[in-house]
C-alpha cells in the first residue's frame, strides 16, 4: 500500500500514480514555397455519360494520367561467371513504384523514399510509353517522401489541394503500377484521417480502402477533382496470421508539401530533437477517475486535451524554452497538440536555426514561450547513409559518379554510364551501360563536373578513354 502525500507533492503523487497503472509509460523518441490549391467544386461529381447510358469517371481518368509515372529503381548486383569464375556487376531493376508531376516546368515528380532507396540508376515510364532516366533530388526516410526529376517533359502535372479540408467518406482514387500494371486506378472512400500506426516518424496517415498493392507506392490518392490529397505509402497486409484487405495509408498533402519544398532546396531535411522523454495524452489521463481528481484539484488543470510532461532532458529545445516536469503542452507553433504523436509531427518538421511559439499550462494558468531549434540540436542520422547518385547527360547517355564500393582498379576511375539511348546513340562506337569515362581529349576525368567541362558545347567527334569489362579502351564519340 503506497500512501500519497497529495497535498505537498502533487506533481509526484501523480506521476507514481501513473506509473502503478500503466507500468510503463509511453515514451517519445527525440526526432528531430510550393502553392496548396484551396478546394474547389469538383469537376468531376460521377458524371453520365449519356452516350453510353453509364456513370464513369473515364473523365477523370484521362485528365490525370498523364502525370503519372512508374519508377524503376536499377541497382547493381554482383554475378559470376560460370567458366572464368570471375565476379562482375551488372545494373538491373531491383524494384519498381509509382510517382506523379507536381510541376511541369521543371520536369518534377513525386514519390516514396523507400520507392529509389539504394538506386544506382533511375528510370521513368511516362503514360505516353516513353522511358527516361531521372535522378534524385532528395528523399526524406522519416516521411517516406522523395523528389525526382526528369530529362524530358511530362504531358502535365497535379496539384495539391489542402489535405486538412478531407474528410471520412470523402471518395478518392489510387493511382499507379500496382504489381507492375501500369497506370492502373482503383476507387474507394477516405477510412480515416490523422491515422497514427506506431511505427515512429511523420505520422497523419489518410487511411482508405481504394486498394493499395505493392507497387502504386509514391503514387497519388486523389479526390474526384483530379487534385493530390495524399502519396501513396503503404497497406496493411497482414496482423499475426490474419490477411487484412481493404486498408491503405498515404502520406497527406499537406506534410507532402513542405518536405518537397524542402527537398528542393536543400536535398535533404534538418531536423532537431524536442527532449521530452516521456509524456502523456491529457485526455486519456482525464478519464480515469483518481488522475483526473489530482489534475483538477492539486494541479489547477483546466484544459482537457495537451501533453502532460513527466520527464524532459535538460539542455533541450524544449527545456531551454521553459518547460518542466507537470506542465501540460497545448501548442507548438500553428499546431494544437493533443498526444504525443503531434509533438514528434511538429518537431520532425520545424526549420533548424527558426523560433517557434509554445503554449503550455503550468498550476491553471497559460504561459507562452518560445522554442528556439539550433545546429546543436540537429538529429543526426545514425550509421552510414547511403549517398545517391547524380546524374550528367551527354551524347544520348547518362552518366553517374562512379560507386566506391565497385571501384575495378586504380587505372579504371571515373565517370559510370548508366543508361544508353539505344535508339538516338549511332554507330559502332557507342557507349554501353556500365563503360567507365576515365579520360575525353587526354584530360582526365574524376566526377560529373570535369566530365560537364570537357564535353558541354561539344559538336564535333570526341576521343574518349573508358574501361569496358576491365578492358581499356578508345572510342571517338559522336554527338
Amino acid at each position: 500500500m503506497v500512501n500519497f502525500r497529495i497535498s505537498q507533492h502533487p506533481v509526484k503523487a501523480l506521476l507514481c500514480l501513473l506509473v502503478l497503472m500503466a507500468g510503463t509509460l509511453p515514451s517519445m523518441s527525440s526526432w528531430g514555397a510550393l502553392t496548396v490549391e484551396a478546394p474547389k467544386p469538383g469537376q468531376f461529381r460521377a458524371p453520365f455519360d449519356k452516350r453510353r447510358g453509364i456513370h464513369s469517371y473515364a473523365d477523370l481518368v484521362d485528365a490525370t494520367v498523364g502525370a503519372i509515372v512508374r519508377i524503376n529503381n536499377w541497382q547493381k548486383v554482383e554475378h559470376k561467371d560460370k567458366k572464368t569464375k570471375k565476379k562482375e556487376y551488372r545494373l538491373e531493376p531491383a524494384s519498381l513504384g509509382s510517382g506523379a508531376f507536381f510541376d511541369a516546368t521543371r520536369r518534377l515528380a513525386v514519390t516514396n523514399h523507400h520507392v529509389v532507396e539504394g538506386a544506382e540508376k533511375l528510370t521513368v515510364l511516362l503514360s505516353d510509353g516513353r522511358e527516361v532516366p531521372a535522378r534524385l533530388v532528395g528523399a526524406d526516410k522519416m516521411t517516406d517522401i522523395a523528389v525526382v526529376q526528369l530529362n524530358e517533359s511530362p504531358a502535365q502535372a497535379l496539384n495539391f489541394v489542402d489535405s486538412s479540408t478531407v474528410r471520412t467518406g470523402d471518395v478518392v482514387f489510387a493511382a499507379g503500377s500496382p504489381v507492375g500494371l501500369d497506370f492502373s486506378y482503383s476507387m474507394g472512400i477516405v477510412s480515416a484521417t490523422q491515422r497514427s500506426l506506431g511505427k515512429g516518424g511523420v505520422e497523419a496517415f489518410i487511411q482508405t480502402d481504394a486498394a493499395i498493392n505493392g507497387g502504386n507506392s509514391g503514387g497519388p490518392l486523389l479526390d474526384t477533382a483530379g487534385r493530390i490529397v495524399g502519396i501513396n505509402t503503404l497497406e496493411l497486409a497482414k496482423k499475426g496470421k490474419r490477411t487484412i484487405d481493404g486498408i491503405g495509408f498515404a502520406v497527406p498533402s499537406d506534410i507532402v508539401v513542405r518536405v518537397i519544398e524542402r527537398l528542393i532546396e536543400n536535398g535533404r531535411l534538418r531536423r532537431a530533437y524536442h527532449g521530452l522523454e516521456k509524456g502523456a495524452s491529457l485526455a486519456k489521463l482525464m478519464a480515469d477517475k483518481s488522475v483526473r481528481k489530482i489534475l483538477l484539484k492539486e494541479l489547477k488543470v483546466s484544459v482537457d486535451s495537451g501533453v502532460f510532461v513527466m520527464e524532459i532532458k535538460p539542455g533541450s529545445p524544449f527545456f531551454n524554452a521553459g518547460i518542466r516536469k507537470g506542465d501540460i503542452i497545448t501548442g507548438a507553433g500553428e499546431e494544437r497538440i493533443d498526444n504525443l504523436h503531434d509533438i514528434v509531427n511538429f518537431v520532425s518538421m520545424v526549420e533548424v536555426d527558426n523560433r517557434y511559439p509554445l503554449v503550455f499550462m503550468r498550476d491553471g494558468a497559460p504561459h507562452r514561450a518560445y522554442l528556439s531549434f539550433s545546429a546543436r540540436h540537429e538529429l543526426k542520422p545514425k550509421g552510414k547513409t547511403k549517398q545517391y547518385l547524380q546524374f550528367t547527360h551527354h551524347f544520348h547517355a547518362v552518366f553517374t559518379e562512379q560507386p566506391k564500393r565497385f571501384d575495378r582498379s586504380d587505372t579504371c576511375r571515373g565517370v559510370s554510364v548508366a543508361y544508353v539511348d539505344e535508339k538516338k546513340a549511332v554507330g559502332k562506337n557507342r557507349l554501353r551501360v556500365g563503360d567507365i569515362v576515365t579520360a575525353v581529349d587526354s584530360k582526365g576525368i574524376h566526377d560529373l563536373q570535369t566530365l560537364d567541362k570537357s564535353l558541354n558545347g561539344r559538336r564535333l567527334e570526341v576521343p574518349v578513354v573508358l574501361c569496358r569489362k576491365d578492358r581499356k579502351m578508345t572510342l571517338s564519340l559522336v554527338p
